[in-house]
């Protein structure tokens, strides 16, 4: 093959937004038929409005924060496994994570994702979840129901809150199922924040016009803010890095499964087959292990100072 070829073509272009941005948004939407036929099956499978939560009394006679979201066994996602290839066989998908993580990646995790409009929250739980910045629902809807990941909205943050004993060697593919606008919870991604590496969440951020002034361990960058919106008919899906900083909206449209998220790591063998340099044989990013807490903000978010990590982290896992 050479430089010409489309396939290198498209490779090149994953790794340099990867490098610059710490995302790759895909040009070409994933099969819309079959994203809507998989939403129609995930929508039948329940009601997504206020009949998912527990009631005050039973949450309070057992409250459980950890353990609630979707995992082996009890993973909504998992009975339509076979039907999933329209996004994991995906020639671009298979190209571009390729390229990224090398052959023979492997699927760490999937699930469903669902934005939970307000008026499908019982009041108690408004009151209670007020102010948070992570609101993973996970922890007050009824126990059948957490095979599916529920957020009213969540702040910046980095993937590495979901695997946070494990190093910043994967990535997240991220797929609508149907059109979202603006107030469908749509993902929003801080261009570049990757490069200031793994810090503790909350982070130190403060708007700057359209940009975000982030700083982290002494350090600052200004990133862009990126909103991904999906037209009617269009589904596309992107792939941020672990250490890119993506945040969701609260939907004032119906609850309903938006998106699917996997996440992807290298394969279990020793050297590195990507095209990306490796030459210490892993990321650029920081692991976990260094990851350091931030100096104090300058604006009116608390930090790890302030705020324990594990409470931040607390509706995430």
């Amino acid at each position: 093959m050479t430089s010409a070829d489309p396939a290198v073509a498209a490779a090149d272009e994953v790794i340099s937004d990867f490098i610059a941005k710490g995302a790759h948004r895909f040009a070409r939407p994933v099969d819309p038929a079959a994203c809507a036929a998989l939403l129609a099956e995930l929508k039948a499978d329940r009601d997504y409005g206020a009949g998912l939560f527990l009631d005050e009394a039973g949450f309070d006679a057992d409250p459980q924060y950890r353990g609630v979201n979707p995992r082996p066994g009890r993973n909504l996602l998992d009975r339509f496994a076979g039907r999933l290839a329209f996004v994991e066989q995906a020639l671009p998908i298979v190209a571009g994570l390729t390229a990224l993580l090398g052959d023979g990646y492997r699927i760490l995790d999937r699930k469903v994702v669902c934005g939970v409009p307000a008026s499908a929250i019982p009041d108690w739980l408004k009151a209670r979840i007020a102010g948070n910045p992570v609101n993973n629902l996970g922890a007050y809807v009824k126990p059948q129901y957490r095979d599916v990941t529920y957020f009213y909205g969540i702040d910046f943050h980095q993937d590495l809150i979901d695997f946070k004993g494990r190093e910043a060697d994967f990535l997240t593919l991220y797929v609508y199922l149907s059109p979202v606008g603006p107030a469908d919870a749509p993902l929003f991604l801080l261009e570049g924040s990757h490069r200031l590496g793994a810090a503790v969440f909350p982070h130190d951020l403060t708007r700057q016009g359209d940009d975000w002034r982030y700083r982290s361990d002494g350090r600052e960058a200004l990133c862009r803010q990126s909103l991904l919106l999906a037209a009617p008919g269009r589904s596309p899906c992107g792939t941020p890095a672990p250490c890119t900083a993506p945040s969701r909206t609260r939907p004032t449209t119906s609850g309903s499964p938006c998106a699917i998220y996997s996440s992807a790591v290298p394969p279990r063998r020793r050297g590195w087959t990507g095209s990306t340099p490796r030459s210490t044989g892993r990321w650029p990013w920081p692991t976990p292990a260094s990851i350091s807490t931030p100096a104090a903000p300058r604006g009116s978010r608390p930090t790890a100072s302030t705020r324990p990590p594990e409470r931040a982290h607390r509706d995430s896992t």
